[in-house]
C-alpha cells in the first residue's frame, strides 16, 4: 500500500504510541484540523492499516497488528530509533560536554542490555565504555520508548559547594542532539 505523507505521519505516531490515539490528538500533533486527520485515518482504516474503537464521543485509533505490513513497520521503526540512540551515545560520549539522556525506564534497560559486551563483538557495537560519559535521567513523564539526548553547552548552574548540590537553572542554549520522535 502506498501511503500519502499525512498517512505516513499518522502511522508513525501510532507506531511510537503504546496505546490508542484520538483523532484530536493526531490533529494536534500534526498541526492539521481534526476533520483532515479523521479523513486520513478513515482511509487507513479502509485499507486495513488501523482499527477504530469508540470511547464516548471520541474515536480511538490503533494500528491493526494482525496485518504483516504493520508488524514490519513497528519492527523497522523500533530498530531505527534504537540505532539512532546508540549512534548518538557512541558519537557524543567521551566528549567535553556533559550529555544527559532523558528516557523512559524501558529505554534505559534496553540500552544497558544492548551495551553489555558480547563475544564476538563488532568494532562499531557499543559497550559499557561508551555509557560511562552519559548521565541518564529516567523521566517518568515520558511515554514508554521515549528518549531525548541533550548537550549542556551553556547552562547556568548555581548553588552548592559540591557538584551534587548544584542546580541546573536553564537549558536555553543547550542543544538537543536527538529525540525518539525524530528518525
Amino acid at each position: 500500500m502506498r501511503l500519502r505523507p499525512t498517512q505516513v505521519r499518522l502511522v508513525e505516531i501510532l507506531v511510537s504510541s503504546n496505546g490508542p490515539v484520538s483523532g484530536r490528538e493526531f490533529a494536534r500533533r500534526l498541526g492539521i484540523s481534526p476533520t483532515s486527520a479523521i479523513a486520513s485515518l478513515k482511509r487507513l482504516e479502509k485499507a486495513g492499516v488501523v482499527t477504530r474503537e469508540e470511547a464516548g464521543k471520541a474515536h480511538l485509533w490503533r494500528l491493526d497488528d494482525t496485518e504483516e505490513a504493520v508488524r514490519e513497520w513497528r519492527a523497522e521503526y523500533a530498530a531505527a530509533r534504537h540505532a539512532r540512540l546508540l549512534g548518538l551515545i557512541k558519537e557524543h560520549s567521551g566528549t567535553r560536554h556533559l550529555k544527559v539522556l532523558y528516557c523512559a525506564q524501558d529505554v534505559w534497560d534496553e540500552i544497558r542490555m544492548a551495551s553489555v559486551p558480547a563475544a564476538p563483538r563488532q568494532p562499531w557495537e557499543p559497550n559499557l565504555h561508551f555509557l560511562t560519559a552519559v548521565e541518564v535521567t529516567v523521566a517518568e513523564h515520558y511515554e514508554p520508548g521515549q528518549w531525548k539526548m541533550i548537550r549542556h553547552d551553556h547552562c547556568l548552574v548555581t548553588g552548592g559547594d559540591e557538584p551534587g548540590q548544584a542546580m541546573l537553572v536553564t537549558h536555553e542554549e543547550c542543544t538537543v542532539l536527538g529525540r525518539s520522535d525524530e528518525t
